[in-house]
């Protein structure tokens, strides 16, 4: 029951920090292996326990239908919606967030009132306003990367944030050109989704987005790797692939 105890806090711990969702896209994760000996432990190994005991837990994550059917058989599965942008508004009051960047904060973080605060906390807005000016004379000049690149590699954090940014901006120009879908697009980009969606194919946003998301993994599983080479090359090939060109 000792080792079970350690073992469990453990496993509490990685997938709290990490995401179960995440893990279980990727089934060659060790920690899926783990998570998986886990549930197994506890749905036939229940007679190494007291008869009191009760394993129980809380698995939060948005993509159900990656996990293992043996998992999904025995949880209770309990959908909770994100609030309505009005509730949001009105939390986020309570909390003394400036009340001009209301709209914007519930934009950018999908109408998820925690990452909405932590966008407030973090100075996020500015950060924003930043990234599309160097977004945008990415796409019409070209000649800012190595400024983008010094400017950016200075915090890890917020590299991660603009590096996931270009991503949506990406999935955006891609809502567009399937879906016409300017509702579920970021509103302070719509302009640059909406013009470009039909300036590029799609074949070369999606291979875009993959070079982007990849590199997001990269910069956020390995701390020492060459962070201006990489994020140099990712925006050489962003400029060359949705760069206007005269």
């Amino acid at each position: 029951v000792c080792k079970f105890s350690n073992f469990l806090r453990a496993f509490l711990a990685i997938s709290s920090s990490r995401g179960f969702g995440e893990i279980s896209k990727n089934r060659s994760d060790p920690m899926f292996a783990t998570i998986k000996n886990f549930f197994s432990f506890s749905i036939k190994g229940n007679s190494l326990l007291p008869r009191s005991v009760t394993i129980s837990g809380f698995l939060i994550f948005s993509d159900s239908q990656n996990l293992p059917a043996t998992i999904l058989s025995r949880c209770h599965e309990i959908n909770i919606k994100k609030p309505q942008d009005e509730e949001l508004k009105s939390w986020l009051e309570k909390q003394e967030v400036n009340i001009d960047s209301l709209d914007q904060l519930i934009d950018l973080s999908k109408g998820k009132p925690l990452r909405a605060l932590e966008l407030e906390q973090t100075k996020s807005i500015e950060l924003r306003s930043e990234f599309i000016a160097d977004i945008s004379s990415l796409i019409k000049q070209g000649n800012n990367i190595s400024e983008i690149t010094d400017k950016w590699i200075k915090n890890e954090e917020s590299l991660l944030l603009q590096i996931e940014w270009m991503s949506d901006l990406l999935m955006d120009i891609l809502r567009m050109r399937f879906y016409e879908d300017e509702k579920n697009i970021f509103s302070d980009t719509a302009n640059i989704s909406t013009y470009m969606e039909d300036k590029i194919e799609p074949i070369e946003v999606f291979k875009l987005l993959d070079k982007t998301i990849i590199l997001w993994n990269k910069f956020y599983k390995n701390n020492n790797l060459r962070q201006d080479y990489h994020l140099q090359s990712l925006l050489v090939d962003w400029n060359s692939a949705i760069g206007l060109r005269s």
